[in-house]
């Protein structure tokens, strides 16, 4: 072969091989998606685990001390009683309408405390005094659970000296006090009398108070030792603020 068909065999060969050398760096892997590269994804990446939000706890109310140490006592009403805790225990366990009085875990206290009349003075009731606290604004809710309970309570069932009685009680009115306040009364007749029963409830900050009076329909006017229920829930809440 002349030489200069060698010169040109060797040049033509030379840009083939520059050619598919081209072609195969350009060539992008069937196996890798075209845009990738072929460094493998970090897996130290740092993460921030934030902690939980944090709740304060509610004030706890007052305890059953210093409730008890504040109830009414029978200097307080005129001297004319005498403490019977067994009969306002019994009252409030045989009405089944004054169940939220009952103790209950959800309480930061609660005290109770019965004051009978020492001898037959007429139109002087007995007096039950229930003093409830509960945590945060729990005891706006036990209020207004109470009161519609007492709405719907058409006739109040309860003991009397072993006498069973059903009550029929209406809302009445009294001078606004507390937070909150409403008054329930109603007539009965027993041994041949007849007897009234008043229920006063309020809510005052983190306290429910319950009053109950039971005795003879006065004769007005009374004051709040003959038979006033509302002065009487204002002496209760006075004592314990």
């Amino acid at each position: 072969m002349r030489a200069s068909h060698w010169w040109i065999l060797a040049l033509a060969t030379s840009i083939v091989v520059a050619g598919l050398a081209g072609v195969a760096a350009h060539t992008t892997p069937a196996h890798r998606p075209a845009g990738t590269t072929s460094r493998p994804p970090s897996t130290n990446r740092s993460t921030t685990t934030r902690p939980p939000p944090t709740t304060a706890p509610e004030p706890a109310g007052a305890s059953s001390a210093v409730l008890a140490a504040n109830l009414l006592t029978p200097t307080d009403l005129g001297g004319f009683y005498t403490p019977d805790p067994e009969a306002a225990a019994a009252f409030l366990a045989s009405a089944p309408c004054l169940a939220g009085l009952l103790p209950a875990p959800s309480q930061s206290g609660r005290a109770v405390t019965g004051l009978v009349v020492v001898s037959n003075l007429g139109q002087v009731p007995d007096v039950t005094e229930v003093v409830l606290s509960y945590p945060g604004s729990t005891a706006a809710a036990v209020y207004r659970s109470l009161t519609a309970t007492m709405a719907d309570c058409l006739l109040f069932a309860v003991s009397l000296d072993g006498t069973q009685l059903r009550i029929s009680l209406g809302a009445g009115s009294m001078p606004a006090v507390g937070d909150a306040s409403s008054l329930y009364q109603g007539q009965f007749q027993l041994d041949g009398l007849t007897e009234q029963l008043g229920l006063a409830f309020v809510l005052d900050g983190q306290e429910v108070f319950a009053v109950a009076f039971l005795g003879r329909v006065p004769v007005p006017p009374s004051d709040a030792i003959m038979g006033d229920l509302p002065s009487t829930v204002s002496a209760a809440i006075g004592k314990e603020a």
